[in-house]
């Protein structure tokens, strides 16, 4: 059985919308007895319950294995991946973005890769600039059994995409407190966590040429990760490696190849094109952003997340002088201009 898991928060209209477009390509497909689905709302606040009680009434009558559960706070992205993981006992799970968009005949793809490979990882393409269809980021099937070389991973390291990642389920022996371990550090990639450690302690490695799914027009909206998270991918590939006792040079070469961003200047970058109306962010992460800026300048190098705010750069610092000088012109400037700050709604 493969469990299509969808964790979402405050997107009711949107995961509404991709439901209903997995119980069609269930039912179009006959898979009724081979895929279910189930969904973790990380204590949304808008009609997200509503939409999963109607979605059960209606995956029953279709004859559609349904279920859903409400975490009692919001525990964050890495928390509700976990939560989903840990609620499936058997099979393999697939990870679906509630804002990306099924491909026709993806569902049907996945059970015959299952049946014909039996691997513990199952690696798609997504339809996404840089790696669409012009550029894919995995060109040929590959099916590979050396579960010691983690340059095979290489391409979900490049492309961690939520959506695209298949996953055998855990073993019984596996307990809850050990993937809390695993997983606790991992703020925005818990699937690349759990990725790494299903090929450490698997056997097969399957990797399709095959695109899975392609991203909402509107998929920036709710978006919550600032621009500098690979500084936090590599702490936690670093934790992972301690956890699953990881003692590998071509797990430690993908690491060293993550191209780490600067905190500190990405944060004033990032404000600057905010206050320009040039990218949305949402409250919470505009409010990150300036307190990575506001310890910087009083000399209080370690941001919130434990991260160093650090920058030798002399253009960093005549950046930071425009932000400074920017950000209260902005107020008057882009209504001159016709533009206006892009706020968005909150998400993990």
């Amino acid at each position: 059985m493969l469990t299509v898991y969808i964790p979402t928060f405050n997107r009711d209209r949107r995961l509404s919308q991709n439901l209903h477009l997995v119980m069609d390509e269930i039912e179009n497909f006959e898979l009724q007895m081979k895929v279910s689905i189930l969904v973790g709302d990380n204590a949304s606040e808008d009609d997200t319950h509503l939409i999963c009680e109607i979605v059960e009434r209606i995956a029953k009558e279709r004859n559609i294995e349904f279920s859903y559960f409400r975490n009692s706070s919001n525990l964050g992205f890495s928390g509700n991946i976990q939560a989903g993981y840990l609620k499936v006992t058997s099979g393999w799970i697939m990870f679906l973005s509630d804002d990306d968009v099924l491909f026709t005949g993806a569902l049907n793809r996945i059970c015959d890769d299952i049946t014909n490979v039996q691997s513990d990882v199952f690696l798609y393409n997504f339809d996404q600039v840089p790696y669409d269809r012009q550029n894919p980021l995995i060109t040929e099937n590959i099916i590979n059994t050396d579960s010691k070389d983690f340059s095979n991973l290489a391409t979900l390291f490049s492309w961690p995409k939520l959506t695209g990642v298949v996953l055998r389920c855990r073993k019984l022996k596996e307990s809850d407190d050990f993937f809390r371990d695993l997983l606790w550090p991992a703020k925005h990639y818990p699937h690349i966590i759990l990725a790494v450690f299903c090929y450490s302690r698997g056997d097969v490695l399957y990797k399709s040429n095959f695109f899975i799914a392609g991203h909402d027009p509107d998929y920036l909206d709710h978006v919550n990760f600032p621009w500098y998270t690979s500084v936090s991918f590599v702490s936690e590939l670093e934790n992972c490696k301690l956890v699953l006792g990881i003692d590998d040079a071509t797990f430690d070469e993908q690491i060293s190849k993550i191209q780490i961003a600067n905190v500190i200047d990405s944060s004033v970058t990032h404000l600057i094109y905010y206050y320009a109306g040039k990218v949305r962010i949402s409250r919470s992460l505009k409010k990150i952003l300036w307190s990575n800026v506001i310890r910087f300048i009083t000399f209080r190098r370690i941001s919130q997340e434990g991260f160093i705010l650090k920058s030798n750069s002399s253009k960093f610092y005549a950046k930071l002088g425009f932000l400074a000088l920017f950000y209260p012109v902005s107020f008057i400037m882009l209504p001159i201009m016709g533009k206006r700050r892009k706020l968005m709604h909150e998400g993990f």
